[in-house]
């Protein structure tokens, strides 16, 4: 009988280690999701996208921000579960120099391909949404 080497033991290993730890992610809301939001409210001119910017790269989110010409702030962000269920709870609180009225959930585009790291975008005409 052949002995299998030591170095593919370790590795195959390691594999199990890691395929039950994302397992076990999962059931604890490590799963990756993606959200689109419009925010409403008074969320322009007082400092919205970088703050939604900076608590977005604090989670290690990717997506974008972006203001529209109605007024609101568009969002959409990608990544763990719980970080996303982390940066709704501090978009809905917002800066201290704003006001958030309300946050609708959108429909979610899959196929969009989204940075590497969270941005903010530049305003765009506001559409029926």
């Amino acid at each position: 009988m052949k002995r299998i080497p030591a170095i593919l033991i370790a590795l195959l290993t390691a594999a199990l280690v890691v395929s039950s730890a994302r397992a076990e992610g999962d059931k604890t809301g490590d799963k990756v999701v993606r959200k689109h939001w419009f925010v409403s409210g008074a969320v322009q001119g007082v400092g919205f996208r970088a703050f939604t910017y900076e608590a977005a790269i604090d989670l290690n989110l990717k997506g974008w921000v972006r203001n529209l010409t109605d007024l609101r702030v568009e969002i959409v962000v990608e990544g763990p579960e719980a970080a996303v269920g982390k940066l709704l709870d501090k978009v809905k609180a917002g800066p201290r120099t704003g006001r958030v009225d309300a946050v609708a959930d959108a429909k979610v585009d899959e196929a969009e391909k989204l940075a590497e790291k969270f941005e903010i975008h530049d305003t765009a005409r506001a559409s029926e949404k």
